[in-house]
């Protein structure tokens, strides 16, 4: 989400309708937003993650597609 002075990126996780937790990173430049959304994105999917949680891209758009995925 750009904003005045950079950018905000958001992620939120929950619960069907109910959002339980919210975090969110301020970047100055487009560059530096992109590199982190592109890092938690490869994380979050990474099927040889720790976590019993596994995640997958179910749809793509033009701006995931800079992030090697």
């Amino acid at each position: 989400m750009q904003i005045r002075d950079g950018y905000l990126l958001r992620k939120e996780s929950g619960a069907g309708e109910r959002v339980l937790y919210r975090e969110a990173w301020f970047k100055e430049s487009y560059e530096e937003a992109n590199r982190l959304y592109c890092r938690i994105l490869k994380e979050k999917t990474n099927p040889k993650r720790k976590s019993p949680r596994k995640y997958s891209i179910i749809s793509q758009h033009s701006h995931i597609t800079g992030c090697g995925l």
